[in-house]
């Protein structure tokens, strides 16, 4: 029992001395950051440790093994290397001496760390800025224009594109141009480029457009027509103004008769589409009706047959 209490008495010292000897070094390390003055005295105490000295009377000790505190020392005292190496020269003592060897390599490593930072900054970093901002001047701070191109997807030989009104807003800016290919939008603000805009266009027998671009040098606008020249309609009468039947209606080569109550309705193709077309109207009886006319959207044909 006795071996047994005087044993944990003896790990117990032991734990207690290993925990502060940990704190110790820890508190070290935490010390090696201190400011110090002007440095009079270094000491070493046999074991490896260092005591540093200033001349109102703080101290930092650390150990000759511990790279990193010394790593702290060097960079919270800056100032004070050549101070310190100074004074470790005047001593023989081998740990003193291995100290003033540690610092000095350190210290050739951090010098050389700042010329090659120093050599980054000047051939490198410094001249990417003066480019960069050379292009910022020159290209992105200067207002641009957008250039805005409509191409239509399907064509018609006979009715080719002439004439449109596209309506550009941006920011708290309206403009409008009319086109009949392509237009330039100029002095856009730089800082309005790949930013939202919205954009319109209409033109006579094409659908409109109205929806979100993306400001940029170039912007194409896919245009189509609307098929309002499909259909031709209307109604055959004859003097009396009485309704005619089973009269044929030609336009092309697409006929149709009208019905009992003398109407008709033509549906042209859309590759057959055009601004003007000719029609005739002929039944056994009455002479024979031609006429071209421009083709209006919802607007009624009358004819009016004679015997």
């Amino acid at each position: 029992m006795w071996h047994c209490s005087t044993f944990n008495l003896i790990f117990s010292d032991q734990y207690h001395n290993f925990l502060g000897t940990q704190r110790r070094t820890q508190d070290k390390r935490v010390l090696a950051n201190k400011k110090m003055e002007k440095i009079n005295k270094i000491t070493t105490d046999g074991n490896n440790n260092i005591v540093l000295q200033d001349i109102t009377g703080n101290d930092i000790t650390i150990n000759v093994n511990d790279t990193k505190s010394i790593e702290k020392l060097i960079a919270g005292n800056s100032d004070k290397i050549n101070e310190i190496l100074d004074l470790l020269k005047q001593s023989q003592e081998p740990t003193l001496k291995r100290f003033a060897e540690i610092i000095s390599k350190i210290q050739v490593v951090e010098n050389r760390t700042s010329r090659y930072v120093k050599y980054v900054l000047l051939f490198f970093a410094l001249p990417a800025a003066f480019v960069f901002l050379l292009y910022w001047y020159f290209v992105l701070s200067k207002p641009f224009g957008m250039t805005v191109s409509v191409k239509e997807t399907h064509t018609i030989p006979s009715l080719p594109f002439t004439e449109g009104i596209i309506t550009l807003q941006y920011a708290d800016k309206t403009e409008n141009q009319t086109t009949s290919g392509e237009v330039i939008f100029k002095q856009i603000p730089a800082n309005l480029k790949n930013k939202e805009a919205k954009i319109v266009f209409k033109a006579k027998g094409y659908n409109t457009i109205d929806s979100n671009i993306v400001l940029n040098d170039l912007i194409v606008l896919p245009i189509h027509r609307d098929n309002s020249l499909e259909l031709i309609f209307g109604i055959v009468k004859d003097e009396n103004n009485i309704p005619v039947s089973d009269v044929q209606i030609t336009v092309l080569d697409i006929s149709e008769k009208t019905n009992d109550a003398g109407e008709f309705s033509i549906h042209i193709p859309f590759e057959k589409q055009q601004a003007e077309q000719r029609l005739t109207a002929y039944k056994k009886g009455f002479q024979r009706w031609e006429y071209t006319f421009p083709v209006i959207k919802n607007v009624e044909t009358k004819i009016i047959l004679k015997k």
